[in-house]
């Protein structure tokens, strides 16, 4: 069973979470798996829905339940909802909206036109742009004063005046393409599964007396799972022993004494579309003997 957390009980979270809830059975047939809501993050008092027991104001509560696989982030504006959604490095954050003053949310589509309509039921075994439309909401109108209070002369200038602003605004709507925002949805980025750890390397005094000695990074760093081009900088250490910025290739100089020799360096996965950066810092020994 999959066990999904959603943020926020808004006009949109309220509707992920009836589409979830009451329409369960269909949602499974379309993600051929048992899904189930377990958490609903808010702080407002829910306590006569239904489904009310699944509310909670604990943040840390959905993070450290391991049960939880899918987060769906739907409480608006950006904080805190970016910073809970960061901290979420072991689910997936999924159709992330937010609330825009002045304008109605009218669904997702696949393209920038707003022509297909994005189905939210179907199965997304890729990864995906799709953009949220929003329309514009209308003025309300100004009130008019009561032509009861003017006299004959001034309601028939004041109608004259107002035929003609009636045309000039008709015609200005005519000119004027309805106001549509468009807004991209980008999807936060994940968590970088980069894993470094430091190893000891054996080089013979023997072997640094005429000639500097090449190490492989391989031997002296194990890195795992890093998304992004990886790089390497020297922190601390004897200045005997250096390491190369793009490759991790480790130089030993000649001359070097005998002894074991700590070296601190930070390795950084830059990253990529789907994954942030990250920096770790690791420790390696080089001992000559």
């Amino acid at each position: 069973m999959i066990q999904t957390a959603i943020l926020g009980h808004g006009t949109v979270g309220s509707g992920v979470a009836e589409i979830l809830i009451n329409h369960n059975a269909l949602v499974c047939e379309k993600v051929k798996d048992e899904l189930s809501v377990k958490y609903i993050l808010e702080l407002r008092d829910f306590s006569s829905l239904p489904y009310a027991d699944k509310f909670t104001n604990d943040f840390e509560k959905i993070i450290n339940d391991g049960e939880v696989k899918i987060v769906a982030e739907v409480m608006g504006g950006i904080h805190p909802a970016y910073e809970f959604v960061k901290a979420a490095d072991n689910t997936s954050a999924i159709l992330s909206v937010s609330e825009l003053e002045g304008y109605t949310f009218e669904g997702w589509y696949s393209d920038k036109a707003f022509n297909i309509r994005f189905d939210t039921n179907s199965l997304i075994t890729e990864d995906i742009t799709i953009y949220a439309k929003w329309k514009k909401n209308s003025e309300p109108e100004k009130p008019t004063e009561d032509p009861g209070n003017k006299t004959e002369k001034e309601t028939t200038e004041d109608k004259g005046k107002k035929e003609t602003a009636e045309k000039e605004k008709t015609k200005t709507t005519e000119q004027k393409k309805p106001e549509t925002t468009e807004k991209e949805q980008t999807v936060s980025k994940l968590a970088n599964t980069m894993k470094v750890k430091g190893k000891t390397v054996t080089v013979k005094k023997s072997k640094l007396k005429k000639k500097t000695r090449k190490i492989k990074r391989s031997k002296a760093i194990t890195i795992k799972k890093a998304k992004g081009t990886v790089t390497f900088k020297k922190i601390k250490g004897n200045k005997k022993i250096r390491i190369d910025k793009k490759t991790g290739k480790i130089s030993v100089k000649k001359g070097l004494k005998k002894g074991s020799y700590k070296v601190k360096v930070k390795v950084t996965a830059a990253g990529n579309e789907k994954y942030d950066k990250l920096t770790e810092t690791v420790t390696f020994t080089i001992k000559v003997k």
